[in-house]
């Protein structure tokens, strides 16, 4: 109640009452940074893909905030930020989660203030280089960031918008 970095239930800002719950209940904390959801004793929620957010995309492993410009992966928030250029190709990816994107697309994504064909093969990959060794377990066997062959990369997070 009267949290500093806010709390809602159900999307309404909690004030300094005590409100009651209810089974379905969403509960945010830190302007909604943390959700829960009150469900009956000894039941399990199942994980929902997809939510009225559509600010974010989602996975257990990486979480991306364009408005905040926000990462997390495994739930911990990356400190520090992500680059502009590197955070800009790593939502341009996530905007296309699960499908190939092209080099030329990254280049436009984390360059926009250069010509199409201004961008070197070695800029795109030292770029990726350095998210991948931000976002990847291991970055030398990434799972999360992948190269299509003679194409561009992919980024494996599912097709969850949070």
């Amino acid at each position: 109640l009267n949290s500093t970095n806010g709390s809602s239930l159900n999307g309404k800002p909690l004030g300094s009452s005590l409100t009651p719950l209810s089974i379905g209940d969403h509960i945010g904390l830190a302007d909604d940074l943390v959700i829960l959801r009150l469900q009956e004793s000894g039941s399990t929620v199942p994980l929902r893909r997809g939510s009225s957010d559509s600010t974010s995309s989602a996975t257990e492993e990486l979480s991306i905030r364009p408005g905040s410009r926000d990462v997390r992966v495994r739930g911990v928030m990356l400190a520090p930020q992500l680059s502009r250029k590197e955070f800009d190709v790593l939502h341009a990816l996530s905007a296309k989660a699960g499908e190939a994107v092209s080099r030329d697309d990254v280049a436009v994504a984390g360059w926009p203030e250069r010509d199409l064909g201004d961008v070197g093969d070695a800029e795109i990959t030292q770029l990726i280089k350095r998210v991948r060794e931000r976002i990847e377990s291991d970055p030398r066997r990434p799972r999360l960031l992948t190269t299509v062959r003679g194409f561009g990369y992919k980024l494996e997070i599912g097709q969850s918008q949070d």
